[in-house]
């Protein structure tokens, strides 16, 4: 019985020998070129080897022609080509890295290959001297990693910084420009009122008034690509909307003889596209001038409307677009078209490929914004000598749309206020002088008692001592002092009956839809704005 169990343990060692023996074979049957395989399809990375004097490369070549969109039997990679795939503006630092590698120095460097397809795409190069004989290297070894998701995603951040700074200095831009347009547009209005339309100045008062409302669609402009204003949407019907908008467009253009085709498209049963008619209507027509502005010798310009349903998917950028219907809107041209290089240029603030400075603006910056605040994207599809193709994609779902203020024309063109807004106190709170003096003025004229402050403790001292009587506050939004909150919250639980207008050279963002929402008595004027439109507001609340 012992003999059989020494048997019975003999043979297992032998088998196990054996077995260790066939795969030790097996293991020094695998070449050198199949470990850089096997190594490197785990890892999608290329593994190399050179060495000095030589010819050859021995390398991973899998790897390598994945990265460069090519077979692997179709690539050939050696010291006397490799050159050929490195771009252009990095062929001068891997040729030094490289030199210095065969020297004996470590090379870490990123560069951009040229693909089969002539696409660029960034590698990493970490490579190191081995095997050191008499000192000097005779083989190098590295590593090759394909990291262009990488520097995408770091040019996105960069990219994401960039609009959020710009957006942020945009919006502080903007709100110093409303606050001095408010009192010019104000004191002219006013003007205009007391001396009539048949004054001798009036109509130099209402070129002032007009180059001033051009100021403040230009800050509106900035505030848009800054991201900054609050959606008012409504539901437009695309049918009665579209025309007018694009003769509109147009007739800037009359005067040059341009022999311009339009050819419009659209279904009459397109569903309502719930949007802020005036950034929608301000889209569409930057598309259309720009589209104009590329034809110099004319051409046809294309309008085409369409509901889609597009799926989810990411953007060449990797942003997310989410599924659903939308309404595409497509502008093409048959003019100069763009390069590639001013495609990535063109949405940039104030940047023209016309030439001409009287066309330099926000232009589709603005486009740009308004889209992406509606939760939508663009499209756009160009080629040097074969026109341009910008394609709009907006939402097509519902949201509650605000009730409409109505208002008629005054003979100076500014809103007529019927009926004249009510009389009572006044509490004016506004760091800007000149405009505590507008709003100040425009009350005491229509029979209001006014009293001024400067910053929230002279309003929060008020409202909080026992002589508080007054029924309208007007305040501006970014005074000193404690938080427009507090004051709020203190007038609403001490004085619920007055009312409260906010003034901001700020477009209405989320902050103040808060605010609207929180407080039953508190309405929003954004500067500048006219007395007349004030005076309706306060008529509104009051009313």
């Amino acid at each position: 019985m012992f003999s059989a169990g020494i048997f019975m343990l003999l043979l297992g060692c032998g088998l196990l020998v054996r077995s260790w023996r066939v795969s030790h074979a097996r293991y020094h049957a695998i070449s050198e070129q199949d470990y850089y395989r096997l190594i490197a399809e785990s890892a999608g990375d290329v593994f190399f080897k050179v060495q000095r004097g030589s010819a050859r490369i021995s390398w991973s070549s899998d790897p390598a022609a994945e990265i460069l969109d090519y077979d692997p039997d179709e690539l050939e990679l050696q010291p006397d080509n490799i050159e050929q795939w490195i771009y252009a503006d990095d062929r001068r630092a891997f040729r030094e890295a490289w030199d210095g590698l065969l020297e004996g120095h470590r090379v870490d460097l990123d560069v951009r290959l040229i693909t089969k397809h002539g696409s660029r795409r960034w590698v990493h190069i970490l490579a190191v001297p081995v095997a050191v004989v008499n000192g000097a290297p005779f083989q190098a070894v590295g590593v090759v990693r394909n990291t262009d998701r990488l520097h995408e995603m770091q040019e996105e951040l960069a990219e994401s910084r960039r609009l959020q700074l710009a957006g942020t200095l945009a919006s502080g831009i903007a709100h110093e420009f409303n606050n001095l347009l408010t009192p010019i547009r104000g004191f002219i209005e006013l003007a205009l009122d007391h001396l009539g339309p048949n004054h001798v100045v009036s109509d130099g008062l209402q070129t002032a008034l007009g180059r001033v409302e051009h100021c403040a669609h230009l800050v509106s402009q900035i505030q848009a690509y800054g991201r900054k204003s609050l959606l008012m949407p409504e539901p437009v019907d695309l049918n009665a909307l579209l025309p007018s908008v694009i003769r509109v467009a147009m007739s800037a253009f009359r005067g040059r003889g341009l022999p311009i085709e339009l050819h419009q498209e659209w279904a009459h049963d397109l569903p309502p596209l719930w949007v802020d008619r005036s950034q929608f209507q301000e889209a569409v027509v930057q598309l259309v001038r720009n589209a104009i502005e590329a034809m110099p010798q004319g051409g046809m310009l294309t309008v085409r409307a369409e509901a889609l349903f597009v799926k989810e998917a990411k953007s060449a950028a990797g942003q997310v677009r989410h599924g659903g219907e939308y309404l595409c809107l497509t502008v093409g041209d048959t003019g100069v078209g763009m390069a590639p290089e001013i495609i990535d240029q063109i949405f940039d603030p104030f940047f023209t490929t016309h030439g001409r400075a009287g066309k330099r603006g926000m232009g589709l910056s603005v486009v740009q914004g308004m889209v992406a605040q509606h939760g939508g994207w663009l499209e756009i599809k160009s080629a040097p000598g074969k026109g341009s193709e910008i394609r709009m994609f907006l939402p097509l779902q519902p949201v509650k749309a605000p009730p409409e203020q109505e208002g008629r024309v005054d003979v100076d063109g500014t809103m007529q206020v019927l009926p004249a807004a009510p009389v009572g106190r006044l509490l004016v709170g506004e760091d800007e002088e000149h405009i505590r003096r507008l709003v100040a003025k425009v009350f005491a004229s229509e029979g209001w008692e006014v009293e001024e402050v400067g910053n929230y403790e002279e309003v929060l001292a008020r409202v909080d001592n026992g002589s508080f009587d007054y029924d309208l506050l007007i305040l501006d939004m970014t005074m000193g002092g404690p938080p427009l909150e507090r004051v709020l919250e203190s007038v609403a639980s001490r004085h619920p009956e007055a009312a409260v207008v906010i003034m901001s050279g700020f477009d209405a963002d989320d902050r103040v839809k808060r605010l609207l929402l929180g407080h039953r008595r508190v309405g929003f004027m954004h500067k500048p704005f006219s007395p007349k439109d004030l005076l309706q507001k306060v008529d509104t609340l009051l009313g």
